[in-house]
């Protein structure tokens, strides 16, 4: 049994320029033992609008907007559960090793969100197992949106929180426009009703890749240096990560 199993859909948010992520993602699904699948696990195209509109930069306001497209058709097809996934993320190897005993305790563990993969600001108390991963409670700052999965009843909480912030103006004291993890974080701290769990340890990390948020570095912006740049980058996240080529 994969991941997979468990959710009725998966979607990778991915522009569908970045054929280099796409490419690398579809071989991450695969070692996972989730391969594309029409209405199952398929990409989710992207937005990337005109201006910034009020966000931090046009990058941000395209990744907000795209979470918050992809969640309001979720609410309207009243999936029972959603698992999210941005086109940067690696997969683990323990995740990849031992993915059937992370499968067998998540099944067993109600949720309403959870963050498969993150980047905390403290340490959790909980001690990581030697195998596999445990599901905790987590109260903290979150970031990182790269590997999250939600249920019915919070997914049309959050796509509803994450609309208002979208309509409110810049430094709002509820919340404006704001990156994507903020917005996240800002509906935590609204509902605090909603129990988001954390996996310790998490699932999945982002690899290293241009990005699309934060302004293009000199040698991202030049063809022949961006080429040069990426195959780095590749080399880089497989020593790191110690998954197969």
């Amino acid at each position: 049994m994969s991941l997979a199993d468990l959710f009725e859909r998966i979607l990778i948010v991915s522009l569908p320029s970045r054929t280099d992520r796409r490419r690398d993602m579809v071989k991450q699904l695969q070692h996972a033992g989730m391969p594309l699948q029409p209405g199952r696990v398929e990409f989710f195209d992207a937005i990337r609008p005109d201006d910034a509109g009020g966000f931090p930069s046009i990058g941000a306001r395209g990744c907000f907007l795209s979470h918050l497209t992809l969640l309001s058709q979720a609410r309207d097809d009243r999936l029972a559960n959603l698992l999210v996934i941005e086109d940067d993320l690696s997969f683990t190897s323990r995740f990849l090793r031992d993915q059937s005993l992370v499968v067998d305790r998540f099944r067993s563990t109600p949720f309403e969100l959870v963050y498969l993969g993150h980047k905390l600001f403290e340490s959790p108390t909980e001690p990581e197992p030697a195998e596999g991963a445990t599901f905790i409670p987590w109260r903290g700052r979150i970031d990182q949106t790269h590997f999250y999965g939600i249920n019915r009843e919070t997914i049309a909480r959050l796509a509803e929180c994450l609309d208002q912030i979208r309509q409110r103006p810049p430094g709002h004291p509820e919340g404006g426009p704001m990156q994507i993890d903020g917005g996240f974080n800002t509906f935590r701290r609204q509902n605090p009703d909603v129990t988001t769990l954390i996996a310790v340890p998490e699932l999945g990390v982002q690899r290293s890749s241009r990005s699309d948020i934060a302004s293009a570095k000199f040698f991202d912006r030049i063809p022949v240096l961006r080429d040069l740049a990426d195959m780095a980058r590749s080399v880089r996240r497989r020593s790191q990560s110690g998954q197969p080529r």
